[in-house]
């Protein structure tokens, strides 16, 4: 990561010379915003902008011939505008995301097919799919981590990938994977990513983005020594720190033990309720459930059916789902007896789960069946012919 003569502190700090060494090293050893810049069509550009920062760590120039060094290097193809508002993403009506027949291959595997996807600003969009299904190369095409191979992207108003720089510069990102960087303290996680976003009052966006976090109290520790539900909170954090409109989370919360999944969703709920545009990739039921106003399921690379919770539930599981526990073979000609009434059965570990069965005559639904509220997952398992998790 690129960082600054100040060695990214927020505060005045007195550093024993060895740690300034390391930290004014860290420009030439690892450039990783959200994995993206490095990667995408702008690499030019970004290569000037850490060289320039790299220059200012190394020769420990002032702070003010630093701050003039790097707005040169982004006025001729710097990475990041300066600021993350402006531009056509500020026009009213643009929708956040807008994607028509997207394609992308890796060799004879065609992981997004013809993806057409809208996602309005100011809500939560939840794509829930299995694994495969493609929705991690979704988030990768939005931050220009991968090309389309075919059809139009456009985020926040900016064309993709010609104006990926302009797009990223308005969005946050969360990876999937742990990507924070062990060998400095956690704010200066947070400050590498102000600077990098251009953000004017670096110490104040540190300061908030650990307040999200709840990490305050741990803000000059080693990210090493956090323990695992704490560096995602960091990672979430490192995503907001420029108070981007739009935020991507790629399985934020995979992995996790329960615990510190529900801390991260009380996170993200609260990232909601400030009307900031989320697009979260999940394959976990109760995640799209609690969290998203609308869930677009993804199979093959497509979306396949779009809605709320609600509306998903009605329009393809009823009301009602009848849970069946009998031996195998009992199970068998349940399942057929059902099917044959018209009737839709899935497979429930060691049950069937008889889906709409408020429909079926008498008869269809054995007495000692176990009846509830149909779920979203009976509409994830019945389109995607995937078990949930």
């Amino acid at each position: 990561m690129a960082v600054e003569g100040d060695h990214l502190a927020v505060e005045p700090v007195q550093r024993p010379q060895p740690e300034v060494a390391v930290l004014g090293q860290l420009g030439e050893a690892e450039v990783a915003l959200e994995g993206a810049l490095e990667q995408g069509p702008d690499r030019p550009g970004l290569e000037e902008d850490v060289r320039a920062r790299s220059r200012c760590s190394s020769d420990r120039r002032s702070d003010s011939t630093c701050s003039d060094l790097i707005q040169r290097s982004s006025s001729t193809g710097g990475i990041l505008p300066d600021g993350p508002s402006g531009g056509l993403a500020s026009v009213l009506g643009v929708g956040a995301i807008e994607l028509r027949g997207v394609v992308k291959s890796f060799g004879p595997i065609r992981a997004v097919d013809g993806l057409d996807l809208d996602v309005p600003e100011g809500i939560c969009l939840g794509l829930l799919g299995p694994n495969g299904a493609g929705k991690s190369t979704t988030m990768r095409l939005l931050t220009g981590q991968a090309i389309a191979d075919a059809g139009e992207l456009r985020v926040l108003g900016h064309e993709l990938p010609r104006q990926s720089k302009e797009a990223r510069a308005l969005m946050g990102v969360v990876p999937q994977l742990d990507n924070l960087d062990i060998d400095v303290t956690v704010e200066d996680n947070l400050a590498v990513y102000a600077r990098l976003y251009r953000v004017r009052d670096v110490g104040a966006a540190v300061d908030k983005a650990l307040d999200i976090a709840r990490l305050r109290d741990r803000r000059r520790d080693a990210v090493e020594k956090l323990s695992g539900g704490m560096r995602r909170r960091l990672l979430l954090a490192r995503g907001l720190v420029h108070e981007p409109r739009l935020v991507l989370l790629d399985e934020p919360t995979v992995g996790l033990d329960p615990q510190i999944r529900t801390e991260l969703w009380t996170l993200i709920g609260a990232l909601k309720a400030r009307g900031t545009t989320i697009l979260m990739s999940t394959h976990y039921i109760e995640e799209a459930e609690r969290l998203a106003d609308e869930v677009a399921v993804m199979h093959e690379g497509k979306v396949i059916s779009r809605g709320s919770p609600s509306e998903l539930i009605a329009t393809h599981a009823g009301r009602q789902t009848a849970e069946v526990y009998a031996p195998p073979q009992r199970l068998a000609e349940l399942r057929a007896e059902a099917e044959a009434a018209g009737l839709r059965v899935r497979a429930a570990g060691p049950a069937i789960a008889i889906v709409g069965s408020e429909r079926a005559e008498n008869g269809t639904v054995p007495a000692d069946a176990v009846v509830r509220a149909a779920t979203l997952e009976d509409v994830f398992v019945l389109l995607t012919g995937e078990e949930a998790e």
